[in-house]
């Protein structure tokens, strides 16, 4: 067990983490300008080379942190998959009711392609709700600096109900990696719409309060 937890501490994302993302804004720069700064000062090293090698060293490390960021940034799919609108779908059952599909679009800024999955998804039309939703797939595979789409199970809703207006709640989590690789990071955000049919039998909807959830 002790080996265990060892082990995950001293695992290659947590090295990466704290000794790199954590540490690079402010402290490595520092520290090592420290270190060099103290080592000629007590080396007997004369002061101006001590002061020449101090900012040597603190704009090499700034530098290489830098660009170590620039590129952990391109290779890593984490903050590239964003949610970009919400979706609304419908069809006349022609016996009083309307189908009504909620979903959600999704965009990349990744270099590379995203897969994603959706890990849960709710969705209601005023009181109603699909009690036993069913999907063809929960994977989806986002192309490079592309979109996705991913719709929830349709809701039957009364057309009287849609004439009135009523309001659509959509929440969903899903969890995305870079093709290949396990899905690590996670999404989880949530959305509301007011919907009404016209005397045209437009369904016009707005969305609203898009908020993220930890």
């Amino acid at each position: 067990m002790q080996l265990k937890k060892a082990s995950k501490y001293l695992s290659k994302e947590f090295i990466e983490d704290w000794l790199f993302e954590k540490m690079r804004e402010y402290m490595w720069p520092n520290i090592l300008s420290a270190i060099t700064f103290l080592s000629g000062l007590f080396g007997d090293v004369p002061f101006m080379y001590v002061i020449v090698a101090t900012t040597f060293v603190f704009s090499t490390v700034s530098f290489g942190m830098f660009w170590y960021s620039r590129w952990n940034y391109y290779r890593t799919p984490e903050w590239k998959l964003s949610f970009s609108k919400g979706i609304v779908f419908w069809d006349d059952n022609k016996d009083g009711t309307a189908s009504v599909t909620l979903g959600f679009e999704v965009v990349s800024s990744a270099e590379f392609p995203i897969k994603f999955y959706v890990d849960e998804i709710k969705t209601s039309i005023g009181s109603s709700i699909n009690q036993d939703p069913s999907y063809k797939t929960r994977k989806l595979i986002v192309p490079p600096n592309g979109s996705a789409f991913f719709y929830d199970d349709m809701i039957r809703v009364d057309i009287d109900t849609l004439k009135q207006g009523v309001e659509g709640r959509m929440r969903y989590k899903i969890k995305y990696g870079s093709d290949g690789n396990e899905m690590k990071y996670q999404s989880v955000k949530g959305t509301r719409c007011h919907l009404s049919l016209d005397e045209n039998s437009m369904l016009h909807n707005f969305f609203t309060d898009t908020e993220e959830y930890e």
